[in-house]
This record gives structure tokens, C-alpha cells and sequence, in this order.
């Protein structure tokens, strides 16, 4: 089976936030229903080019958000329990490729990077105390007889993959599913929502609805398949 084996939606209150320049990522403790998670947020590709896609919906209006007022705090499985949750930034009407921007992790000066733009968004909702975040993407955890590595706290359990999920090549195609993408979706205390959403340059927006390869993937794989069967009749 292909796609994220546990793709959820968690949604709680941030406390706590990290820096990973090694692994580059942005790490947030967020509190749910007493629970503690980390939500680990790519802001460096590992494959060239290293610079993700990004994009600031603020104000976010979809009717997605309308069913997220309804849901309390905690970790939910979506994919087959809550499917009219999921997000797609393909088919979703959330987002375009042509409004994201290259955002690079790190760079001198204020304001004017990728891990920079997370850390203000955070530490915002930390002042407001009443902000949410509605994070989608796949979870880890709970693993009771660890601590998690970056705040401490136990048991170790978490989010990450919180960035598009489809279009995707080798070694990652494996991961590719519609209706499975990942983002970050803030209600302030005032009750505007922000959209965070990020992807990686080499992922293809030209998906298909069933798997979510890469449409110029599976044209090739089809036309393979034709010709072995050609090659054997």
C-alpha cells in the first residue's frame, strides 16, 4: 500500500519551540488534552534544490475551516475515519503552485526566511495563549519508554511530513497518495485563520487522482506495459 501510514490531524496549543540546523527543521511543542507532542516542520530539502516551496494564506477562508471550528483538541485519524478533512493541494482548492514562493531555510537578517516566518507565527500564538494550531501530516508515537529527543517530555510521539505528499519520485514515490497532504492551519485567538503551506520544487503538481504519482510517471509505466504485452502476444 502507498501513502502516509498514519496520516492524522492534531490539533492543540503551542508551548515550545526548537531549532534544527543539522536536520534543518523548525521543531513546536504543541499541548493537546493534556498531552504533549513535537511537530517536526522540513525547512530544508535534502535533495536538490534544497529551497521548499512556500506560501501565507492570511486571511485563510475554506470551507475546510468550518469543519475544523467544530473539533476540540487531540490527534485524529483521517484518512478513512474523517476523509471530508483531508487535505489536497491538487484537487483541494486550498492552494497553487503559482503562489508559492521559494523560501530559503536561513538566511542574515530578519523576517526573511523559512525557519524565520515559522518561528514568528509561533511565538505569536504562544503570546495569544488562546491560538490553535491544526496541524496535518503523519504521526509517530505514542512510544511509551521513550523521551522525546528535542523537549523532553514522554511519552515520545508526534507530527511531521507537514508539507504536500503527492508527486513525488524515487526514493520517495512510495509515500505518494491524493487526499494525504500536509499543512498548517492556525486559528488565532480572535478566530482568523492562517494557512502555512509547503512543498518541495521537485514534487509534480500533475498528479494522479488515484495514487498521486506523478502523471507523466504513470503515462510512462502505462506505455512500458503496453509494449510487453506487445513483445509477448
Amino acid at each position: 500500500m502507498s501513502g502516509l501510514s498514519n496520516y492524522r490531524l492534531l490539533i492543540g496549543r503551542p508551548t515550545d519551540l526548537r531549532f534544527d540546523d543539522e536536520s534543518p527543521h523548525v521543531h513546536v511543542r504543541l499541548v493537546a488534552a493534556g498531552q504533549s507532542y513535537r511537530v517536526s516542520i522540513n525547512v530544508r530539502s535534502s535533495e536538490p534544490p534544497h529551497v521548499l516551496l512556500y506560501a501565507r494564506r492570511d486571511p485563510f477562508d475554506h470551507p475546510l475551516v468550518r469543519r475544523l471550528e467544530m473539533l476540540g483538541e487531540g490527534l485524529r485519524s483521517i484518512r478513512r475515519k474523517r476523509p471530508e478533512l483531508a487535505v489536497d493541494y491538487v484537487r483541494g482548492g486550498m492552494i497553487r503552485r503559482e503562489e508559492m514562493t521559494e523560501a530559503p531555510y536561513r538566511r542574515d537578517g530578519p523576517d526573511n526566511d523559512l525557519q524565520d516566518y515559522l518561528a514568528a507565527l509561533t511565538r505569536e500564538a504562544m503570546r495569544d495563549g488562546r491560538a490553535r494550531f491544526h496541524v496535518f501530516g503523519e504521526s509517530w508515537g505514542p512510544r511509551r519508554s521513550r523521551v522525546d529527543a528535542v523537549f523532553g517530555f514522554s511519552p515520545d510521539q508526534g507530527m511531521h511530513d507537514v508539507h504536500m505528499n503527492q508527486g513525488s519520485r524515487d526514493p520517495y514515490r512510495r509515500f505518494n497518495a491524493p487526499n494525504q497532504d500536509g499543512a498548517l492551519l492556525v486559528r488565532t485567538g480572535a478566530g482568523r485563520w492562517i494557512g502555512i503551506f509547503l512543498a518541495f520544487q521537485n514534487q509534480s503538481w500533475a498528479t494522479d487522482p488515484e495514487t498521486g504519482h506523478p502523471l507523466e510517471d504513470e503515462e510512462a509505466e502505462l506505455l512500458r506495459r503496453r509494449a510487453a504485452t506487445r513483445r509477448t502476444a
